[in-house]
């Protein structure tokens, strides 16, 4: 887990921070647990989408790790 928290930050630090860059990041973060995906619904919000249930230490892994784009809303969403 500590290798892939590691190759995560990496790859934020490197990368501009758009939705398809959060997306891919996502999809390293939670590979094999189901679909998820970040939208920018273009009004300073993004909405974060799981379809499966997130764990305390996956939400926290979300809240920390994933870019925090000043003046911009976050819903994280489970389906």
């Amino acid at each position: 887990f500590f290798h892939l928290t590691l190759i995560l930050l990496t790859f934020l630090n490197i990368s501009p921070i758009t939705a398809l860059n959060i997306n891919r990041a996502l999809t390293m973060l939670f590979a094999g647990r189901g679909k998820c995906y970040v939208i920018d619904n273009q009004d300073m919000t993004i909405d974060y989408t799981f379809e499966f249930v997130l764990s305390d230490l996956d939400k926290s892994i979300i809240n920390t790790l994933m870019p925090q784009i000043a003046g911009v809303s976050v819903t994280i969403n489970e389906i």
